[in-house]
């Protein structure tokens, strides 16, 4: 399980890296100045293939944690906020694709957080008292 933890600071990096390349490319002044993304020309080749394998990494990553038993609940967290955010980039409007993105974002950090810092507190992904879920 020390893997898939040490991994997280890999991860949550790369989770801040993706907001800040949406926000440069899909961001508030270009929506105000009426462009649309996917009309404007595409970034250069290295930008969009990092992106690429930012994007792949921390889509990725919650699998990783589905392969740890004391992991497992927040690899389907991670998993279910990456599917809803998905459905509702797809529904919303482009204007709402920066939102929900930053939204799914910082969820994502955030359990990636609570996971830290429940290991560092208890030694364990779990507190002391609760169910443990596949674990």
């Amino acid at each position: 399980m020390l893997f898939v933890l040490q991994l997280a600071f890999v991860v949550v990096p790369s989770e801040v890296a993706q907001l800040v390349l949406a926000e440069r490319r899909i961001g508030v002044r270009q929506l105000r100045a009426g462009v649309d993304p996917r009309e404007a020309p595409p970034p250069p080749a290295r930008i969009g293939w990092a992106w690429l394998a930012l994007a792949a990494l921390c889509h990725l990553y919650p699998l990783v944690l589905l392969t740890e038993g004391e992991t497992r609940f927040f690899g389907l967290l991670m998993l279910l906020l990456g599917v809803v955010g998905f459905d509702l980039r797809r529904r919303g409007g482009l204007r709402w694709a920066l939102v929900v993105l930053t939204l799914e974002g910082a969820l994502r950090i955030g359990v990636m957080i609570q996971m830290f810092v429940l290991n560092a507190w208890y030694g364990s992904p779990y507190p002391p008292g609760l169910p443990r879920f596949w674990g």
